[in-house]
């Protein structure tokens, strides 16, 4: 019987919760940034060659939205790559 009565008392005291919101709180609008996150460019990237590759730095834009970072470069027998990295953070 106890539990009867406080599952009654939870759900009247969320109804009454529910019921005091404001609706035009709810309808917030969601901004959409259109568009793409600044590039990079040679003063952000710095690299240096080690025995079968290299060590690339980087400093990140101050952008909120931004995913990843690709890298597109051509190793010596003329082959491009691609390399994204997906680790910075996000929102």
């Amino acid at each position: 019987m106890k539990i009867k009565i406080l599952s009654l008392i939870f759900t009247l005291l969320c109804i009454f919760i529910y019921s005091c919101t404001n609706e035009d709180d709810l309808k917030v609008p969601i901004k959409v940034d259109t568009n793409p996150p600044a590039a990079l460019t040679a003063a952000d990237v710095s690299y240096r060659p080690i025995a079968g590759g290299a060590v690339i730095k980087y400093s990140l834009p101050d952008e909120k939205d931004l995913r990843c970072v690709e890298a597109q470069y051509t190793i010596t027998s003329g082959k491009n790559s691609l390399l994204e990295d997906h680790s910075c953070p996000t929102l």
